[in-house]
Order: C-alpha cells, then sequence, then structure tokens
C-alpha cells in the first residue's frame, strides 16, 4: 500500500493519472519511476495498462537482443543473465520471436456498444393482424420522410396541398411508392402516397439520367421528388432523391486493432470446409503462418459471423442427402468447439441467416442460448439478431445476413449475385434492408420497423450470397462476405460461383481492408 501511494504521488506531481490495473503492473516492477518518465516524455496524460505493457515489451525485446548479439558475438556461450523470458540456454531467433509475441489485441480493452434498441431480439410484438402491417408501414413512412425532410434542398408539402396551387408550380413531394408501369408513349408513371393522398409522378421518356435512376424504385420505396404541378392528380417529375447516407470522409480512430468478419460457416452440410475452417480457427490464435501473418491475426479484436452458422433441418426440400450431422443441436455443438477455441479477448459477434435456429422472418431474433449453452457462458461471445447494429470503437456497425438481396437481384436492372456490393449499396441509398414487403423473404410487421436503416453506417457487413466482394460507399465500408461452404447443386444450376474460404479483416487505424484466403492459402 505505501508503494502505491507513493506511485500515485510521484504521478501526481507530473500531472499524471493512473488507471488501477497500470498501477497493479507498476508495483511489480523496480524501475517504475523510469517507466513513467518514458511515458511522460511521449506525452500521456493517462497511464493506462496497454501503455504499460508496451512499456516492457521493449525492455523484452532490448533483453533479448543484447543476448543474441552477445551470443552473435562470441564461438562459446557465455552464462547468460537472469531474465524471466529465456532460461540459461541459447535460444534460436524463431524461438525468441516466438516467446516475445504478444497480440496486440490481447493488449486492449474492449470498445464496443451493442444498440438493443436496434435488435427484435426479446421485442417481437407481432401478431399479423391489420394493424400490425398498418402501423410498420407508417413508421417506415414517418422515418425514411424526416430524413429526406434533412436535406436542405428538399421542401416538401403534402400530397393532397397539390389541389391548392395553380398549374405549372414547381412543388417538392415525399411519398411511398405504390405503383409503376410504362405508359402508351413510354414515359415512366409512378403513384406515390403519404399518409393523406395519393398523385401520379410521370417522367418523360426525354428524361433519359431521371428515368434511368426512376426505373430503379420498387414498391414501398420512400422517396422525394422535385416536380412541376400538371393537374390535381397529376405532376412531372424534374429530380429524384434518396434518403441515402450523409457523405463523410472514412472515420478512422486511435487503436492498433482491427475488425474480421465472415458468414455462412454452414457446419453440418457435407459441402463444409472443415480443413480451411480449422486453419481459419488457427489464424485467429496466431498459429497459422509466418510472424507477418501472426502480427495481422494479433490485431483482430472483434470477429463478425453473419448467419448461416449451421446448415440447419429442413430449411428445403431433401436436404436431409445433404447433410453430414443431421440432428440441429449437435451441428451447434459443433460450432461450439471451434468458437470456444477463439481467444477469449476476441469479442464474436455472431447474428442468424435463414439455415439457423430461428425463425425465417426477418428481423430475426438471436440464436438462444439452448443451442450454444457453453457459448453463451462466455463474456466474449454476443448472439444478436439480424439485422443489428453495434458501436466498435466508436464507429457504426451494421450487421445483417443479406438474403433480401435477391429481391434487388430480379428487380433492379445491372444487379446480380456476382458483385452483392451493388445490392447492398442501394439498400443503403434507400436506407431499407427490405424495400418491397412480402417477395423472395417474409417480413414480420412490428411496431418499430426494424429493416431500416435508422442510424448513419461507417462499417455495413453482409452474408448469405457466398461471395466476397467489397466497396466503399459515401465513407461507408461494405463488406459481403464469403462462405466455408463449397460449391452447392443449386450454385451451380444457377450459374453462381461462390468465393469460398476467406476472411476480411479491416485496420481501424486507416480502415485499410486486409484479406486471407484459406481456401486457396493465398494472402493478399
Amino acid at each position: 500500500m505505501a508503494l502505491e501511494k507513493e506511485i500515485l504521488e510521484f504521478a501526481e506531481k507530473k500531472n499524471l493519472l493512473i488507471h488501477k490495473k497500470a498501477l497493479e503492473l507498476l508495483v511489480k516492477k523496480d524501475n517504475w519511476k523510469q517507466i513513467i518518465f518514458e511515458l511522460e516524455k511521449k506525452n500521456n496524460f493517462m497511464i493506462t495498462e496497454s501503455l504499460i505493457q508496451k512499456e516492457l515489451e521493449k525492455e523484452r525485446v532490448k533483453v533479448l537482443e543484447e543476448i543474441k548479439n552477445e551470443h552473435e558475438s562470441i564461438d562459446t556461450p557465455k552464462a547468460m543473465p537472469h531474465t524471466d523470458l529465456m532460461n540459461t540456454e541459447i535460444q534460436p531467433e524463431a524461438v525468441i520471436q516466438e516467446q516475445v509475441f504478444r497480440p496486440i489485441a490481447e493488449e486492449t480493452q474492449s470498445n464496443y456498444n451493442i444498440l438493443s434498441d436496434l435488435d427484435i431480439t426479446g421485442k417481437s410484438d407481432s401478431q399479423g393482424k391489420v394493424e400490425d402491417f398498418q402501423r410498420m408501414f407508417t413508421d417506415k413512412f414517418d422515418v425514411l420522410s424526416k430524413l429526406l425532410k434533412q436535406k436542405q434542398f428538399i421542401h416538401a408539402r403534402p400530397i393532397k396541398e397539390i389541389k391548392k396551387i395553380t398549374p405549372k408550380t414547381e412543388i417538392d413531394l415525399i411519398g411511398m411508392v405504390a405503383k409503376k408501369w410504362i405508359t402508351k408513349k413510354g414515359d415512366l408513371a409512378i403513384t406515390i402516397e403519404d399518409t393523406e393522398g395519393e398523385v401520379i409522378v410521370l417522367i418523360n421518356d426525354w428524361e433519359k439520367e431521371l428515368k434511368e435512376e426512376a426505373n430503379k424504385l420498387m414498391l414501398d420505396d420512400v422517396i422525394a421528388f422535385k416536380t412541376v404541378k400538371w393537374s390535381d392528380d397529376l405532376v412531372i417529375g424534374k429530380k429524384l432523391f434518396w434518403p441515402d447516407l450523409k457523405v463523410k470522409p472514412l472515420k478512422t480512430v486511435d487503436t492498433e486493432v482491427s475488425v474480421a468478419c465472415t458468414s455462412d460457416i454452414h457446419i453440418g452440410s457435407k459441402l463444409f470446409l472443415e480443413k480451411e475452417f480449422e486453419k481459419l480457427i488457427n489464424f485467429l490464435c496466431c498459429k497459422e503462418g509466418d510472424m507477418k501473418e501472426k502480427n495481422t491475426a494479433g490485431r483482430i479484436k472483434y470477429l463478425f459471423l453473419l448467419g448461416d452458422n449451421v446448415d440447419g433441418i429442413g430449411v428445403y426440400p431433401k436436404q436431409e442427402k445433404d447433410l453430414d450431422i443431421k440432428d440441429l443441436y449437435e451441428q451447434y455443438r459443433e460450432l461450439e468447439k471451434y468458437l470456444l477455441r477463439i481467444p477469449e479477448y476476441i469479442e464474436i459477434f455472431m447474428i442468424p441467416g435463414q439455415h439457423d435456429a430461428t425463425r425465417n422472418l426477418d428481423p430475426r431474433p438471436a440464436v438462444q442460448s439452448k443451442y450454444m449453452p457453453e457459448l453463451s457462458k462466455m463474456k466474449n461471445f454476443h448472439s444478436l439478431g439480424s439485422p443489428s447494429v453495434v458501436e466498435v470503437e466508436g464507429l457504426n456497425t451494421l450487421l445483417f445476413h443479406g438474403n433480401t438481396m435477391h429481391s434487388l437481384f430480379e428487380n433492379i436492372h445491372g444487379l446480380n449475385g456476382l458483385k452483392p456490393s451493388k445490392a447492398a449499396v442501394e439498400m443503403l441509398k434507400r436506407r431499407d434492408l427490405m424495400t418491397t414487403f412480402g417477395l423472395n423473404q417474409s417480413m414480420a410487421p412490428e411496431k418499430k420497423n426494424l429493416m431500416l436503416v435508422r442510424k448513419e453506417t461507417d462499417l455495413v457487413f453482409f452474408g448469405d450470397i457466398h461471395r466476397f466482394d467489397y466497396i466503399e460507399y459515401r465513407g461507408t465500408t461494405i463488406i459481403n462476405n464469403s462462405t466455408w461452404q463449397a460449391r452447392t447443386d443449386y450454385q451451380i444450376k444457377k450459374g453462381h460461383i461462390p468465393t469460398p474460404g476467406m476472411l476480411a479483416m479491416i485496420d481501424l487505424n486507416n480502415r485499410k481492408l486486409k484479406t486471407k484466403n484459406f481456401y486457396e492459402s493465398d494472402a493478399k
């Protein structure tokens, strides 16, 4: 206690603050004053456990270098000075490097916040009544129209007020797309509605750019138009605006750690890439590759798993013939065996897909702890719903399995599974992860529409398509993740080419992307 007091008083004279964990380390060191001096020179006003660990690491490296240099300068070994890192036997260089290696992420305190109000888990109150659907669509319109009204160049008026203004007058309108068709003259006609009225927006065929953009509109999209009144029930569209994300620079944070993400493990499938997934786990444990790769793995502090973690049971007709593990609980037990080996300093966030043990409706609640009893006990494991939002080191991270992308592939020209990131951009432009109700994927009519992208995002991670793809859009990094399942008969039939066995990593201090391909043993 006396030494602790002495250290605190010494630090106070230098206007320094010492974290409790850091103090516990300092009292064990005879050279604690020197350590504080070194940290003071670097303008650190708060001495943390991580800063102390880094200084101690420098000391250890220095001792090892001195030992190594002494060994290289003579033919016969001398008695070695005692250290707590080595015994008196000379160690090869590789062994020395192995002994001094310590993952940066292990020394870094976790800094995340799960936005539980944007996760349906434990909050579903839908009974499938007409009133539930009405409040869901009303919530969608209210949220997205508010985002559109925040744009300085949009001064929208209720649709019913069209009757009060004279023809050929400009008017801004916000509405939800109720119908879309091509007229006999080749013009594009769109019926939009708000809570009190509806109107037809006509886009003339010669307005090529506007018509091309408006052709991307899907039913239930909420958008803004700059128009000119033609009659009480018809306006001429001049410009179209999406709710969209704000334009911003890539946000970086003052930390040396990274996030990693992957998806669609499909444990239980006969096509599960067991050997490759084993390599992934070893990589995360810093047991795979050379020292450069271990340093890369050692930066990973947050790992995101984007759904279809197991192959499930009865997901599609005659699935049992494709299963290696035909018991759902056993599939999750096998998943647990892998994930429990991941170092505890890595925070794991897992969301479900349509193959997981949860309802086949979006938004999906988290996989229950009864399927993963051992994992659920771990403080570093977080089972979340799809979609979910997690603030990681101050960066808003949107997680969604991505199964609704198929609707965009089928309804928007130029989109397909080879470039799923383009479909993700269309979702973000709309601020909506499920545009049209009732297409490829069903949606539960919840009171709060959690398929909306209510917050500005920094990172967006998807899965489902089994194909890695990456894009940066308006300061947001979008990754569609890889898979750990070989190419299926269904994918062959559809001509879809997956990119299995890949892990994506983003350094948070510079937002640079790294990938490691375990399927081809190819690191980028």
